[in-house]
């Protein structure tokens, strides 16, 4: 997961990345000790704790890693956003740059990251087994490098050279994006996680705890399906269509991501789905209130908990406010996926994007999400009175959480800035 989102999960505020970067910084992503976060509630009350896999926050030295924040068990896990590659030793002699690879138990050469961790957190519910617990499975996967086993990636190459497929994209916003779902590799890595999840039920029910455990499976942000030149796609593994662009877009693609949750002791949603409008920093109080647990309103400060969209289909209006994104890129920048700085905010049916570097005073587009959830349409010409009360929402937001003057000159620092990525990290 990306840092933003990370931060959401564990600390449980609005992911501002401006306010994120401003406290915290690529260099030291550490969330503070006395923060009550997700692992130090369940571990107060009660619950044994692991972690398992992408942390991405923390110091390379070892602080602020999930044993700091309540996980008794942590595999795996370490401040930086991505392995250099997915086989064991989890090295790549050939990299840019050596990071220093997950501290993971020996395995021999050649172990698939994906089922490693799964081994690991499935040996936690073991030691779990006769107590309440909570274990988290953060994979690294899917995820440049875009690596897996070849018996999962053979039967998409087959099937990419029997459908004689060739990469689709087409150019947007000053972005060229793919259109087409085959790629082999990435279909490999999908089919690892999806084996992983399915290996984690199964261990559940061999263990007999399938009747009164919680599994919650989700994402961070839509697949990587953009980049700036056109030479790049054959690289860029995915495609999001047929909702628009992905990873770090703030359109639908780079946003909207699959939400599972299966409560046994609840009666499911009927239909199987819900439309209720949420994001990260809700899993906090859910899963408080999923297991029981007395809610933390002073530590999820902006998450609510939607345990009673589980079983209930509620309109997303339901929610009583606006939910925000941002992302963050200097003035004159754009990032090797060509999407420039943009806020959004998301209320009802309509969802209001500020690409606030665009041009004079930026660029606005509004969309009726409920009619059009591929964003075809901008109608903030049509709806002004609309664009203007969304816009005002943005701005006051954007004036409560961040503090743009500070990011544009610690991004104009180059290297020495707190906001700028270190040597050779993928973000």
């Amino acid at each position: 997961m990306g840092s933003p989102h990370q931060e959401e999960l564990k600390k449980y505020e609005m992911p501002n990345a401006f306010e994120c970067q401003k406290k915290m910084g690529y260099r030291q992503m550490r969330l503070p000790l006395q923060v009550t976060s997700m692992g130090d509630a369940f571990k107060l009350n009660g619950y044994r704790t692991g972690y398992h896999g992408k942390w991405h926050f923390g110091n390379a030295d070892g602080r602020g890693l999930p044993h700091d924040h309540g996980f008794e068990i942590s595999i795996g896990a370490t401040n930086l956003g991505a392995v250099q590659s997915h086989f064991y030793p989890y090295t790549n002699p050939n990299a840019y740059k050596q990071n220093p690879p997950p501290p993971m138990p020996e395995r021999s050469d050649g172990t698939y990251m994906a089922d490693q961790l799964t081994d690991e957190a499935i040996g936690t519910i073991k030691t779990f087994k006769n107590d309440p617990f909570l274990v988290v499975l953060a994979h690294y996967a899917v995820h440049v490098p875009i690596e897996a086993p070849e018996d999962l990636v053979g039967p998409y190459t087959k099937k990419r050279k029997l459908l004689n497929a060739t990469d689709q994209f087409t150019h947007d916003h000053g972005a060229v994006y793919r259109t087409s779902q085959d790629h082999a590799g990435y279909g490999g890595m999908m089919t690892a996680v999806d084996n992983s999840l399915g290996r984690v039920m199964q261990a559940l029910k061999d263990m007999g705890l399938d009747k009164n455990t919680t599994v919650v499976f989700t994402s961070d942000n839509g697949g990587l399906a953009s980049s700036i030149k056109e030479k790049n796609m054959p690289d860029i593994p995915t495609t999001n269509h047929p909702y628009r662009h992905g990873k770090t877009w703030l359109y639908e693609g780079g946003i909207r991501v699959p939400l599972i949750v299966h409560a046994p002791d609840r009666k499911p949603v009927e239909g199987g789905e819900s439309a209720f409008l949420t994001t990260g920093t809700d899993m906090y109080p859910t899963l408080l209130d999923l297991a029981g647990l007395p809610l933390q309103p002073n530590d999820h400060v902006d998450g609510i908990s939607f345990a009673e969209a589980v079983t209930t289909n509620m309109d997303g209006a339901v929610r009583g406010g606006p939910l925000f994104w941002h992302f963050a890129v200097a003035p004159d920048q754009k990032l090797g996926r060509g999407q420039p700085a943009c806020s959004a905010v998301l209320e009802g049916r309509w969802k209001l994007l500020d690409f606030y570097t665009e041009g004079k005073g930026g660029k606005r587009e509004l969309y009726d999400i409920r009619n059009d959830p591929y964003e075809k349409n901008n109608v903030s010409k049509e709806n002004p009175e609309i664009t203007r009360r969304m816009f005002i929402k943005i701005k006051e937001w954007r004036r409560t959480w961040a503090d743009e003057k500070f990011y544009e000159k610690e991004m104009k620092k180059g290297d020495d800035g707190i906001c700028v990525a270190p040597e050779g990290m993928r973000i």
